[in-house]
């Protein structure tokens, strides 16, 4: 989805000034250096996506050199999921796709793997008629009791894994 991840635009035009939606484009938001477009012709296009770093080639010449995180439009856009490939109603081909996965550059942060790491919560709401209580025994995180626990850090945007096990009837969440 164009709004929340990256379009890279293919397009047939050959603009004379290059636009957000020339090929090659951060559609619809940035447009290429140079618009280098060979019409009927097979067109290599290489990305390199490193975040922060956005990288775009048409027929081995540069034509995007981004530091997303410097641009407000992109910077917050999802950094994983899926490639698609969009076709607007032209006749569009595509042929040796490749792709090489990059060593992941971002770390992950424990939230909580010890009872060490309880330091790192607190409780933000509990109920007086049953008071939460959140303890950890063991690299276990238990709670009896209604309320919420929450992280000291706040975060924005995240990918979150975790294990969570209850009995058959029980009822809670995770709160972002």
């Amino acid at each position: 989805n164009t709004w929340v991840g990256a379009q890279v635009k293919i397009f047939h035009q050959q603009d004379k000034v290059p636009q957000p939606n020339s090929m090659g484009s951060i559609f619809p938001i940035i447009a290429p250096s140079r618009v280098n477009v060979r019409q009927g012709e097979w067109n290599p296009i290489r990305i390199l996506s490193d975040w922060p770093r956005l990288q775009v080639w048409i027929n081995g010449e540069q034509v995007q050199d981004l530091n997303v995180d410097l641009i407000p439009e992109l910077k917050y856009r999802l950094r994983r999921g899926y490639l698609g490939l969009s076709a607007l109603g032209y006749p569009l081909r595509f042929r040796n796709l490749q792709i090489r996965e990059l060593p992941d550059s971002e770390k992950w942060e424990p939230l909580y793997e010890s009872d060490a790491d309880m330091e790192k919560w607190f409780i933000s709401e509990s109920n007086p008629k049953a008071p939460a209580v959140f303890d950890s025994i063991n690299g276990v995180m238990r709670v009896d009791g209604s309320g919420h626990l929450a992280t000291k850090e706040r975060y924005r945007y995240f990918q979150l894994h975790l294990y969570a096990r209850g009995p058959q009837h029980h009822n809670g969440g995770i709160l972002f």
